[in-house]
């Protein structure tokens, strides 16, 4: 197998398969708030990402945290 075929079926190689009749089955370790959301209901795109992190860069605590390092 050449060196471009396994890069390119690496992604796939490294996602978890999940089992959906038990998708938001709840226990002792996790409840509906944690378990992530199965690509099809997730509603925030790159755009949102970059906004959300963006604003909260502009945080004080984030740029004095790094400061105390200097």
């Amino acid at each position: 197998m050449a060196l471009k075929d396994r890069i390119t079926s690496l992604p796939g190689s490294l996602r978890l398969k999940g089992n959906e009749s038990k998708h938001e089955q709840t226990d002792a370790w996790s409840n509906r708030d944690l378990i992530p959301l199965p690509p099809e209901r997730r509603t925030w795109g790159w755009f949102n990402f970059f906004g959300f992190w963006s604003i909260g860069s502009l945080n004080l605590a984030n740029w004095q945290t790094p400061s105390t390092f200097l």
